[in-house]
């Protein structure tokens, strides 16, 4: 199934859907459940809720906070300001690049244990911990607490966490 959804102004639901999905507000929070196949959510002004993924996910939000949990395989995340929290349940594997940036706000992300990926976490103001890099570049020194790299589980494809100014917490 396709389908695209947009409103200029108010909010877009969906649920129990699979396949591609494309859903707009111009103004206006998205909010989504039990979803699988291509997830593609943009909003210019307003949060982005998504629960129960399966598959691929692309959210955008101009200004607003954004919220995902489920099996996902590819992530593509950006806010201008806002907060980002990724729940990646068991099952989740990267099949490509994983990147996950906002403005100004905190970036979370769980991922589950056995989690493979090549790590690049930065921020331009706040902490950086990334669970599971013995050998990352954080060493404690000002300048180091703002970025972490290495390799989480055997590495494999690039997984980009970008903030200007908020704290990234990586976990399993």
């Amino acid at each position: 199934m396709t389908l695209q959804a947009h409103t200029g102004d108010g909010q877009v639901d969906a649920r129990d859907l699979e396949g591609m999905l494309t859903l707009d507000s111009d103004d206006g929070r998205i909010e989504v459940s039990n979803v699988g196949g291509q997830l593609k959510a943009h909003t210019g002004d307003g949060i982005i809720r998504i629960n129960q993924a399966r598959g691929t996910v692309d959210a955008d939000s101009g200004d607003g906070a954004i919220d995902i949990d489920g099996r996902l395989d590819v992530v593509t995340v950006r806010t201008g300001d806002g907060s980002v929290r990724v729940d990646a349940a068991d099952g989740s594997n990267m099949k490509s690049e994983w990147r996950i940036t906002t403005g100004d706000g905190r970036i979370s992300l769980r991922v589950p244990n056995g989690f493979n990926a090549a790590v690049d976490a930065s921020t331009g103001d706040g902490s950086v911990h990334v669970d599971g890099i013995p050998n990352a570049s954080s060493k404690g020194g000002d300048s180091d607490r703002h970025r972490v790299a290495g390799q989480l589980g055997s590495g494999g494809a690039a997984l980009t966490l970008r903030s200007g100014d908020g704290s990234i917490d990586v976990t399993h």
